[in-house]
């Protein structure tokens, strides 16, 4: 039986898998009729390969020419390069419209901030009252280890009295043998 005309092609354009490739070329070696079309759908590629090659190099000689007459037509007219001008030299055109959106955008940004910068501001100053205001301020520390307080308060010029309040519980631990502590000039 003869193989289609789609398989010889593919044949010709190696495209067949090795052992239907054997298959097919023992066919065309003893059918003359399937070797007749295999023979003329090689010289049909061929012809065609050539074809495309001289279409390209006809379509390649037609741009050229294009681009030379163009080039020439704008050097007649006085066509410069000009210089590339810097970013800022620039002319940008922007519609009427948008511009003043942008505007009134930079205005709400610009009334919003004052508006959030003073009520912060107002703010401040009235907490700068109240410290100054006050005479006594209560921070409560909790201490883990009395020698690192104890260092602390020295290592502080402090100017005003220090009130140490123990706990409301009567039960303390014990964790350590007890010191006396004296005020500076006292011993």
């Amino acid at each position: 039986m003869c193989p289609h005309s789609e398989i010889l092609s593919a044949l010709l354009d190696n495209e067949l898998e090795p052992n239907w490739k054997n298959k097919v070329q023992a066919h065309l070696e003893i059918c003359p009729n399937c070797r007749q079309k295999y023979l003329k759908l090689a010289r049909l590629k061929k012809i065609l390969h050539t074809e495309r090659i001289k279409g390209e190099q006809a379509a390649a000689r037609r741009v050229k020419k294009r681009l030379i007459e163009t080039l020439f037509a704008l050097s007649l007219s006085g066509w410069e390069h000009k210089q590339q001008t810097s970013f800022w030299q620039k002319r940008i055109a922007v519609p009427l419209p948008m511009l003043a959106g942008a505007f009134l955008s930079l205005l709400i940004l610009i009334a919003s901030l004052f508006f959030f910068i003073g009520k912060n501001h107002s703010e401040l100053q009235a907490a700068r009252s109240e410290l100054a205001n006050l005479k006594s301020i209560q921070v409560y520390l909790p201490v883990q280890n009395p020698d690192q307080f104890m260092h602390f308060i020295q290592s502080k010029s402090l100017n005003n009295d220090i009130l140490i309040e123990l706990p409301e519980a009567n039960t303390f631990q014990v964790l350590g043998e007890p010191t006396i502590i004296y005020e500076q000039g006292e011993q």
